[in-house]
């Protein structure tokens, strides 16, 4: 895998494709164990010359924010979703937006501000509503639903999660579902 990234960073065909890399590789970079090593892939795929402003560098700013939020590193965090969000603003990538919205939300959450926390989780359930995006819908689902049982609201939290369910199941989504 890091022969591939090597060689990713290196490839005179652009950034784009080292972006995608890094993009699908989102879940890996936290589920595996590997957040510093991701964090430095990330950073040095963002920092590549030659970056058009596309949904590319859009999505891998977001997971870029992600892992350095997972690394308690809020400043860090704000700033590639300040990116994110103006660069989603001016293509129109909703997803990303969707995904920025809701990480603001999870940084909302880890800081205890649980009210602001619900108000972005729902504002990115919207978005992703509107586009009807299973992964996203699914993350703003789950975390709206934490954040609703820290603030003592369990019967809310059940009802969202009760929601998050049967969108899942209407949509064919498994990974959240799963036993």
């Amino acid at each position: 895998l890091r022969a591939a990234l090597e060689f990713s960073l290196a490839d005179q065909a652009g950034p784009r494709v080292t972006l995608d890399f890094m993009i699908a590789l989102r879940n890996h970079w936290y589920a595996d164990g590997y957040l510093a090593e991701g964090r430095r892939w990330l950073d040095l795929a963002l920092a590549l010359p030659g970056q058009d402003a596309d949904n590319s560098r859009a999505h891998a700013l977001w997971v870029a924010a992600w892992v350095c939020l997972l690394q308690g590193d809020s400043p860090a965090a704000h700033a590639r979703l300040d990116d994110c969000d103006a660069l989603a603003a001016s293509l129109g990538d909703r997803r990303a937006a969707g995904f920025a919205r809701s990480l603001r939300g999870t940084a909302e959450l880890f800081a205890g501000r649980l009210t602001e926390a619900i108000a972005l989780f729902e504002a990115a359930l919207a978005i992703f509503a509107g586009i009807a995006d299973a992964e996203g819908s699914g993350w703003a689902y789950f975390q709206l639903a934490i954040s609703l049982a820290h603030r003592g609201d369990s019967t809310r939290a059940q009802a969202v999660c009760a929601e998050a369910l049967q969108a899942g199941e209407s949509r064919g989504e498994r990974q959240s579902r799963s036993p």
